[in-house]
C-alpha cells in the first residue's frame, strides 16, 4: 500500500506553519499551554486550508484554465488539511491532559 497519498507539502504547510508560528511567538513557557494551541488551532487551520483548496478548484475550472492533474492537486489541499488539522487537534487533545 502507497502512503505518499496521504502526503501533500503545501498542506502540510498551510496548516503546521501558523501553529508552529504561534507557538514560538507567544511563548507560551508550559508544555500543556503549546499542546493546548495545537488543540484550539488544529481544526480552524484545517478548515481555513481546506478553503483555500476550494477556492483553487472553483476558479480554476471556472477559467477553464486547469488541467485534470491541477484539479486533483486542489482538491488533495482540500482534504488533506481537514486531515492535517484534525490529527493536530487530536494530538493537543491528548497532550494537554484533557483525554
Amino acid at each position: 500500500m502507497d502512503l505518499s497519498v496521504f502526503f501533500n507539502l503545501q498542506s502540510f504547510l498551510v496548516v503546521i506553519f501558523p501553529i508552529g508560528t504561534a507557538m514560538i511567538l507567544l511563548g507560551f513557557e508550559s508544555a500543556i499551554d503549546r499542546a493546548i494551541l495545537m488543540r484550539d488551532m488544529g481544526i480552524p487551520m484545517g478548515v481555513l486550508g481546506s478553503l483555500v483548496g476550494t477556492q483553487q478548484m472553483v476558479f480554476g475550472i471556472d477559467a477553464g484554465l486547469l488541467e485534470a492533474d491541477r484539479i486533483y492537486s486542489a482538491t488533495a489541499v482540500m482534504f488533506l488539511t481537514i486531515l492535517y488539522g484534525g490529527a493536530v487537534s487530536g494530538l493537543g487533545f491528548f497532550l494537554s491532559g484533557s483525554g
